[in-house]
């Protein structure tokens, strides 16, 4: 299914549905009035719901940008969020509730995102010939970074104020204790990271994800990059100013500037 939702001077918003392991899922397309003449871009942007992903600031900021420059921008829904919905709950609450009954919504988002990758990149977005780039915010910076892991689409990511260790989320405190839920650390993750290029941005007190933990990933990304002779990785990460779990917007731009290869 096509459905034109929105149109501004630069681009067009079109959602699509389809058919995926977990049933229909409805996915939000931004395509550029005028592609990229050198060879356009899928953004892949997760934040929360995909409508606020791709029209709310800051989570549209770094789509924007791209959109902008003639390359494309997809968002879906994060379990719990927005269409995907169940018993659980919603938001964060709802992936601690999922991970506490034994599901597995990580797994789940990947397999889902990938196919809606494959079906925009058959479709509308078929000029980028695969050459797919990731970002998100927060807990959306975490699905996009399992994401890439699993993906070899997914050359370069942008992950403003990332989850990296869910132990470290309010909502999980009743079970962070559990071997499964130290499992999902990032940190496992990164064998299948090496080689990709990774610019993370996080305030340096947040204490809602936890600056340390993400500094952590970070440090062991690099490392290993370096071991494993990975010169072509570009692994960045800016310890900003700002206060909170918060971002100023200037980061947004250095991380779409980032995912474009230019110099920050």
């Amino acid at each position: 299914m096509n459905q034109v939702d929105k149109r501004s001077g630069n681009f067009t918003f079109v959602r699509e549905t389809i058919e995926t392991k977990i049933g229909r899922i409805t996915y939000l397309l931004g395509i550029p009035q005028l592609p990229h003449r050198k060879g356009p871009l899928l953004l892949l942007n997760v934040a929360m719901g995909r409508e606020r992903t791709l029209q709310e600031q800051p989570f549209s900021l770094i789509s924007e940008h791209l959109l902008a420059q003639g390359h494309y921008a997809l968002s879906l829904d994060l379990p719990c969020h927005g269409d995907w919905t169940n018993s659980c709950g919603e938001g964060i609450t709802g992936i601690a509730g999922m991970v506490e009954a034994g599901d597995d919504p990580f797994t789940a988002f990947t397999e889902v995102a990938q196919d809606v990758l494959s079906h925009a990149l058959q479709g509308h977005a078929s000029d980028c010939q695969n050459n797919v780039l990731a970002c998100g915010t927060s807990r959306g910076a975490y699905f996009a970074l399992r994401l890439t892991a699993a993906d070899q689409r997914i050359s370069r990511i942008a992950a403003m104020a990332p989850v990296t260790d869910w132990r470290f989320l309010k909502e999980f405190a009743s079970i962070q204790t559990r071997d499964d839920v130290a499992e999902l650390t990032l940190s496992r993750m990164i064998p299948q990271l090496l080689g990709r290029s990774v610019f993370m941005t996080i305030g340096y007190a947040d204490a809602r994800v936890s600056t340390a933990s993400c500094a952590g990933f970070y440090a062991q990304l690099h490392e290993q990059n370096r071991l494993a002779g990975h010169e072509e990785a570009e692994v960045t990460l800016y310890i900003s100013e700002d206060e909170g779990h918060q971002l100023d917007d200037k980061w947004y731009r250095k991380g779409a500037e980032f995912l474009l290869g230019q110099t920050l």
